[in-house]
């Protein structure tokens, strides 16, 4: 990293992975062009993973099936100090490998962890909408081989 006085350690770049709502995955595809999307995710730590969850099919799956290799940015914290000329920011990024989650009780835990996660105020009906969208949803699991953080206190 270019300027490591902005390098957070690994605790703090898990932490902003847990806490943001959403973030970037990064694929390559076939032909070798880049392919960011947004998506919700959760991080597991147990698991050092991130789940996404997506449509059973898809330029993403066709893209990580045939290079599972992807990284995954996540951005806190994001203010313009304009006087500065400067930004105030906190970021993290993932690299690994995604692979398609095959087993159904894996996907089933992924999906309640997003679930329990994106719409806690759901639990009650979490588990009926789960298994009644099982088959019509995918989950990727992205094994985190690398994680580094970035921030900028642009002064304050």
């Amino acid at each position: 990293m270019r300027r490591a006085e902005r390098m957070v350690s690994q605790g703090e770049a898990r932490r902003l992975l847990d806490s943001s709502s959403y973030g970037v995955l990064s694929l390559v595809s076939p032909d070798g062009q880049p392919y960011g999307v947004p998506v919700n995710h959760v991080y597991v730590p147990q698991d050092n993973a991130v789940y996404i969850h997506c449509a059973q099919e898809g330029q993403k799956l066709d893209f990580l099936r045939e290079n599972p290799k992807a990284s995954f940015t996540v951005v806190g914290l994001g203010q313009v100090i304009e006087e500065k000329f400067t930004t105030r920011y906190e970021s993290a990024i993932v690299q690994g490998r995604a692979s398609l989650v095959e087993e159904e009780a894996e996907k089933v835990r992924a999906l309640e962890l997003l679930c329990g996660r994106l719409t806690p105020s759901m639990a009650e009906t979490q588990n009926a909408y789960i298994r009644a969208s099982l088959s019509k949803v995918a989950v990727i699991r992205l094994e985190i081989r690398e994680i580094t953080g970035k921030r900028n206190r642009a002064g304050g």
